[in-house]
């Protein structure tokens, strides 16, 4: 019975501490119905209470005569390990998910400036092709003009040899 007392004893202090904590959580929670996050909280510590008994079972298996205290501080003991252990493993995972967040935003701004290079490349080839053709065709009387040129200087050339 007193295993099934601390879900709820942990998920309100949870909420209320939360509530005191942070000035803006009970704007988007009601005063005195937790969170899924405080029922989460209070299922952990359930989980790990009874870890915690069956630790005392595994070694004061039907000792009547050991203390109180000695009993109880060895199931506080660890239950404060497996929570540990619990907390440590959360932050584990939200570090890794940090990490995977960052590598994929990376991969996308890398993927971004392949495509702007690549967009950049396919301008610049455009804009060489239309460099090669003549922005307003010559007029046919320059043309002639240069060709008489060319013939001039071809003679002139032809005399001297």
């Amino acid at each position: 019975m007193a295993c099934l007392i601390v879900l709820p004893t942990v998920a309100f202090i949870r909420h209320w501490v939360s509530g005191v904590l942070d000035e803006s959580y009970y704007q988007k929670h009601h005063p005195f119905i937790p969170d899924w996050g405080s029922l989460w909280e209070g299922l952990v510590a359930l989980w790990v209470a009874n870890l915690g008994f069956k630790v005392i079972g595994l070694l004061f298996p039907t000792s009547n005569s050991a203390k109180f205290w000695i009993i109880f501080g060895v199931w506080f003991c660890s239950v404060a390990y497996f929570y540990h252990i619990g907390y440590l493993f959360g932050e584990w995972r939200a570090d890794r998910k940090a990490i995977k967040a960052e590598r994929k935003a990376a991969r996308k701004k890398a993927n971004e400036e392949a495509r702007a290079a690549k967009e950049r490349a396919k301008a610049e080839k455009r804009a060489l092709k239309s460099r090669k053709q003549p922005a307003i065709a010559p007029s046919t009387e320059a043309v002639f003009e240069d060709m008489f040129k060319a013939i001039a200087e071809k003679e002139k050339r032809g005399r001297r040899r």
